[in-house]
């Protein structure tokens, strides 16, 4: 996802796909999704996103050492 000025969202979904008898997912073919903190309390949605990113940043350093 990318977040812009911490008031817009854009997620990108996956599906699966059972075709064939195989089981794929599907990544980066579909639209992203927009959610904007103004939007039907999407502020929720805005916020997990935001704290996922915090905690990937925190373990980065706590890797690089």
């Amino acid at each position: 996802g990318v977040l812009i000025n911490k008031k817009i969202l854009y997620i990108g979904r996956t599906e699966w796909d059972f075709e064939d008898g195989t089981t794929d997912l599907k990544v980066g073919q579909r639209p992203y999704v927009r959610f904007a903190a103004a939007d039907r309390n999407e502020d929720d949605r805005i916020n997990v996103f935001g704290g996922w990113m915090r905690r990937i940043r925190l373990r980065h350093n706590e890797l690089k050492g």
